[in-house]
């Protein structure tokens, strides 16, 4: 299969960089595997690697790794928080909603993932969010009871 590929590459004009080519295996087989070679370059083999953004790790089944999710998210959750102290709080939650939603929100349809993954997104999500509207101390703001009832009204 893989002079199949090496074939056409060459008949199409087409480069692999070798460099940043992996190849995994998920649910290892018990005997040793030989080198891969894609046009004569030894392709190396790897426990972990990135497609379209996401990682994935491949062990006995091939799961997705949300820590760097996580980190993404908290990153921007906490640049918006520190440094839009003095905006109003309808632009704060837009900025909210344009730069940290999506990080959570990428690919999750599309995606298999274990409920424990699940419930660290939503920790994430329900951490900033306590940070945000300090919530932490039971008093929620303004434009939090006003979110609370446009959504009720859109339900209703």
């Amino acid at each position: 299969m893989v002079d199949l590929a090496s074939d056409y590459a060459t008949k199409h004009l087409l480069v692999f960089n070798s460099k940043k080519t992996v190849f995994t295996i998920v649910n290892k087989p018990k005997c040793a595997i030989s080198d891969l070679k894609f046009d004569g370059h030894i392709i190396q083999p790897s426990d972990r690697f990135i497609y379209l953004g996401i990682h994935f790790i491949a062990g006995k089944d091939l799961s997705v790794d949300i820590a760097h999710v996580r980190r993404k998210f908290h990153v921007a959750s906490n640049s918006i928080i520190t440094r839009s102290h003095g905006l109003a709080e309808p632009v704060r939650v837009q900025l909210f909603k344009s730069f940290c939603l999506p990080l959570l929100a990428y690919c999750i349809g599309a995606l298999k993932l274990k409920r424990s993954m699940i419930h660290e997104l939503s920790v994430c999500w329900n951490n900033v969010l306590d940070v945000f509207f300090l919530l932490r101390n039971g008093n929620p703001s303004k434009f939090c009871r006003l979110i609370l009832e446009h959504l009720i009204h859109a339900f209703v």
